[in-house]
């Protein structure tokens, strides 16, 4: 219930530092992909670098806007939803 209201007030449901890192991760894998497939030029240099360096900040952002939910012990023994 509470995500509903959330979204009626306009404010996603996602924190910013999680949708930072989901655009990093689809910009990586394009990056990757597109030179491939023709889609677009091989960038200078090596690409690779930049797609690693794309997928090592992505799991960084949502390795910081998760952490707290990891690593408290009130959510690591929980069984169930309740």
């Amino acid at each position: 219930m509470a995500d509903i209201k959330t979204l009626r007030c306009g404010r996603g449901v996602l924190p910013l530092g999680a949708k930072l890192a989901f655009a990093c991760a689809v910009a990586a894998v394009l990056l990757r992909v597109l030179p491939d497939m023709g889609l677009m030029p091989h960038p200078p240099g090596p690409p690779y670098a930049a797609v690693s360096l794309l997928s090592a900040a992505a799991f960084l952002l949502w390795l910081g806007n998760y952490w707290r939910l990891l690593s408290d012990p009130k959510t690591l023994g929980v069984k169930g939803c309740g």
